[in-house]
Protein backbone atom coordinates (compact mmCIF):
# COMPACT_ATOMS: atom_id res chain seq x y z
CA UNK A 1 0.00 0.00 0.00
CA UNK A 2 1.99 3.39 -1.18
CA UNK A 3 1.95 5.95 1.59
CA UNK A 4 0.10 9.05 1.37
CA UNK A 5 2.55 12.04 0.59
CA UNK A 6 2.57 14.79 3.15
CA UNK A 7 5.01 17.26 4.89
CA UNK A 8 4.48 18.98 8.64
CA UNK A 9 6.72 21.41 9.69
CA UNK A 10 7.67 22.14 13.35
CA UNK A 11 8.78 24.89 15.14
CA UNK A 12 9.15 24.48 18.84
CA UNK A 13 10.73 27.77 20.82
CA UNK A 14 12.94 28.97 24.31
CA UNK A 15 12.36 32.27 25.33
CA UNK A 16 14.40 33.53 28.65
CA UNK A 17 15.42 36.66 29.39
CA UNK A 18 17.99 37.61 27.00
CA UNK A 19 17.11 35.00 24.37
CA UNK A 20 15.13 33.82 21.52
CA UNK A 21 15.44 30.27 20.38
CA UNK A 22 13.23 28.22 17.22
CA UNK A 23 14.24 25.06 16.58
CA UNK A 24 12.26 24.34 12.64
CA UNK A 25 12.51 20.86 10.99
CA UNK A 26 9.61 18.58 9.32
CA UNK A 27 8.65 15.00 8.77
CA UNK A 28 6.57 13.56 5.94
CA UNK A 29 7.80 12.31 3.00
CA UNK A 30 7.01 15.51 0.70
CA UNK A 31 4.77 15.81 -1.83
CA UNK A 32 4.97 15.31 -5.86
CA UNK A 33 6.57 19.37 -7.03
CA UNK A 34 7.23 20.49 -3.69
CA UNK A 35 9.74 23.30 -3.96
CA UNK A 36 13.48 22.23 -3.10
CA UNK A 37 13.07 25.52 -0.81
CA UNK A 38 10.74 28.12 0.66
CA UNK A 39 10.28 31.19 2.35
CA UNK A 40 9.71 31.11 6.19
CA UNK A 41 8.81 34.43 7.33
CA UNK A 42 8.50 35.02 11.42
CA UNK A 43 6.71 37.99 12.76
CA UNK A 44 7.45 37.93 16.83
CA UNK A 45 5.04 40.39 18.80
CA UNK A 46 5.61 42.42 21.58
CA UNK A 47 9.26 42.62 21.73
CA UNK A 48 10.34 45.16 24.20
CA UNK A 49 13.58 46.20 22.49
CA UNK A 50 15.76 45.58 18.59
CA UNK A 51 17.90 42.58 19.04
CA UNK A 52 21.72 43.03 19.00
CA UNK A 53 22.29 39.59 16.98
CA UNK A 54 19.59 37.49 15.05
CA UNK A 55 21.85 34.20 13.79
CA UNK A 56 20.21 31.45 11.53
CA UNK A 57 22.31 27.92 12.61
CA UNK A 58 25.15 30.32 14.32
CA UNK A 59 25.22 32.53 10.73
CA UNK A 60 24.37 36.25 11.02
CA UNK A 61 21.04 37.58 9.82
CA UNK A 62 21.56 41.11 8.60
CA UNK A 63 19.30 43.56 10.45
CA UNK A 64 18.03 46.11 7.99
CA UNK A 65 17.39 49.48 9.23
CA UNK A 66 14.23 49.84 7.30
CA UNK A 67 11.46 47.98 5.46
CA UNK A 68 12.52 48.28 1.82
CA UNK A 69 15.57 47.12 2.22
CA UNK A 70 14.25 43.77 4.81
CA UNK A 71 11.80 42.91 1.88
CA UNK A 72 14.72 43.46 -0.94
CA UNK A 73 17.41 41.42 1.04
CA UNK A 74 16.95 37.43 0.63
CA UNK A 75 18.05 37.02 4.74
CA UNK A 76 17.07 39.30 6.82
CA UNK A 77 15.77 41.31 10.15
CA UNK A 78 14.05 44.23 10.85
CA UNK A 79 12.98 46.00 14.31
CA UNK A 80 9.13 47.91 14.11
CA UNK A 81 10.07 50.40 16.79
CA UNK A 82 5.84 51.83 16.62
CA UNK A 83 4.42 48.12 16.51
CA UNK A 84 7.92 46.54 18.25
CA UNK A 85 7.17 43.48 15.96
CA UNK A 86 10.12 41.93 14.82
CA UNK A 87 10.18 40.40 11.63
CA UNK A 88 12.61 37.40 9.97
CA UNK A 89 12.63 35.91 6.79
CA UNK A 90 14.92 33.47 5.09
CA UNK A 91 15.10 30.65 2.62
CA UNK A 92 14.78 27.10 4.36
CA UNK A 93 15.88 23.95 2.72
CA UNK A 94 14.10 21.87 4.95
CA UNK A 95 17.07 20.60 6.52
CA UNK A 96 16.72 21.08 10.49
CA UNK A 97 18.22 24.94 11.70
CA UNK A 98 17.84 27.03 15.04
CA UNK A 99 16.91 30.95 14.60
CA UNK A 100 18.50 32.81 17.47
CA UNK A 101 17.66 36.34 18.51
CA UNK A 102 19.72 37.64 20.90
CA UNK A 103 19.72 41.11 22.57
CA UNK A 104 19.30 43.05 26.12
CA UNK A 105 15.22 42.48 27.12
CA UNK A 106 14.30 40.95 23.94
CA UNK A 107 13.05 37.68 25.74
CA UNK A 108 11.18 39.53 28.28
CA UNK A 109 7.79 40.33 25.24
CA UNK A 110 5.05 38.37 27.10
CA UNK A 111 5.74 41.29 30.33
CA UNK A 112 5.29 44.19 28.11
CA UNK A 113 2.53 46.18 27.93
CA UNK A 114 1.16 45.71 24.49
CA UNK A 115 1.09 49.07 22.48
CA UNK A 116 -2.39 50.27 21.68
CA UNK A 117 -3.12 50.12 17.74
CA UNK A 118 -5.71 52.88 16.86
CA UNK A 119 -5.91 51.25 13.34
CA UNK A 120 -5.34 47.73 11.76
CA UNK A 121 -4.29 47.18 8.44
CA UNK A 122 -5.63 43.61 7.43
CA UNK A 123 -3.68 41.07 5.29
CA UNK A 124 -3.92 41.54 1.23
CA UNK A 125 -6.65 39.40 -0.52
CA UNK A 126 -6.06 37.86 -3.15
CA UNK A 127 -2.36 37.63 -2.74
CA UNK A 128 -0.87 36.94 -4.85
CA UNK A 129 -2.97 39.04 -7.77
CA UNK A 130 -3.12 39.78 -11.29
CA UNK A 131 -5.49 43.14 -11.44
CA UNK A 132 -6.92 43.79 -8.24
CA UNK A 133 -6.07 43.56 -4.65
CA UNK A 134 -7.70 44.83 -1.46
CA UNK A 135 -7.22 45.06 1.72
CA UNK A 136 -9.20 45.82 5.07
CA UNK A 137 -8.73 48.97 7.12
CA UNK A 138 -10.09 48.84 11.05
CA UNK A 139 -10.14 52.15 12.74
CA UNK A 140 -10.71 52.84 16.31
CA UNK A 141 -10.71 56.75 15.59
CA UNK A 142 -12.11 59.10 12.48
CA UNK A 143 -9.44 61.46 10.66
CA UNK A 144 -7.05 61.74 8.02
CA UNK A 145 -4.91 58.78 6.55
CA UNK A 146 -2.37 58.41 3.85
CA UNK A 147 -2.13 54.98 1.64
CA UNK A 148 0.47 54.77 -0.17
CA UNK A 149 2.21 52.12 -2.43
CA UNK A 150 5.97 51.54 -2.85
CA UNK A 151 7.90 48.70 -5.16
CA UNK A 152 10.56 46.41 -2.93
CA UNK A 153 13.44 49.48 -3.75
CA UNK A 154 11.15 51.95 -1.69
CA UNK A 155 10.26 53.54 -5.00
CA UNK A 156 6.33 55.66 -4.67
CA UNK A 157 4.00 54.13 -6.99
CA UNK A 158 0.82 55.58 -5.73
CA UNK A 159 -1.23 57.26 -2.61
CA UNK A 160 -4.61 58.17 -1.82
CA UNK A 161 -5.18 60.58 1.13
CA UNK A 162 -8.37 59.70 3.10
CA UNK A 163 -10.53 61.24 4.95
CA UNK A 164 -12.36 58.27 7.36
CA UNK A 165 -15.67 59.43 8.96
CA UNK A 166 -16.57 56.69 10.94
CA UNK A 167 -14.88 54.50 13.02
CA UNK A 168 -15.25 51.23 12.03
CA UNK A 169 -13.96 48.87 8.84
CA UNK A 170 -13.06 50.19 5.63
CA UNK A 171 -12.04 48.75 2.69
CA UNK A 172 -8.69 49.87 0.56
CA UNK A 173 -7.93 48.43 -2.90
CA UNK A 174 -5.41 48.96 -5.83
CA UNK A 175 -5.34 47.67 -9.43
CA UNK A 176 -1.45 47.65 -10.54
CA UNK A 177 -1.15 50.89 -11.59
CA UNK A 178 1.16 54.13 -10.80
CA UNK A 179 -0.35 57.70 -10.43
CA UNK A 180 0.32 58.21 -14.57
CA UNK A 181 -2.18 55.10 -14.87
CA UNK A 182 0.49 53.02 -16.38
CA UNK A 183 0.82 49.03 -15.78
CA UNK A 184 2.87 48.00 -13.35
CA UNK A 185 5.12 45.10 -14.17
CA UNK A 186 5.33 41.72 -12.08
CA UNK A 187 6.31 42.47 -8.61
CA UNK A 188 6.39 42.59 -4.41
CA UNK A 189 4.76 45.63 -3.63
CA UNK A 190 4.19 47.42 0.10
CA UNK A 191 1.48 48.86 1.05
CA UNK A 192 1.52 51.61 4.00
CA UNK A 193 -1.41 53.09 5.68
CA UNK A 194 -0.35 56.31 8.11
CA UNK A 195 -2.36 58.43 10.14
CA UNK A 196 -1.95 61.70 11.04
CA UNK A 197 -0.91 61.06 14.39
CA UNK A 198 2.12 59.58 12.36
CA UNK A 199 1.25 56.09 13.28
CA UNK A 200 1.89 53.56 10.52
CA UNK A 201 0.78 49.91 9.57
CA UNK A 202 2.26 47.97 6.13
CA UNK A 203 1.34 44.82 4.52
CA UNK A 204 2.94 43.21 1.39
CA UNK A 205 1.54 41.34 -1.69
CA UNK A 206 2.87 40.14 -5.22
CA UNK A 207 1.80 41.21 -8.31
CA UNK A 208 1.95 38.46 -11.20
CA UNK A 209 1.00 39.42 -14.66
CA UNK A 210 -0.49 36.74 -16.33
Amino acid sequence: MQQEAYELIHFAGQVSTDQLLVDIDKEGNGFPGEPYDRELLFEIKRVNNAPDVVLLNNEEITITDNIFDYYNTDRAAYFDQETHVLMVHFLWTGDPVQLEISGTGVGVAEQAEKPQRSFVLHAPYPNPFSNEVHMKLDVAHPGNYRFTVHDIYGNLISYKNLFIANKGRAVLGWNGRNESGNILPSGTYIFTVKNQSGETARQKAVLIRR
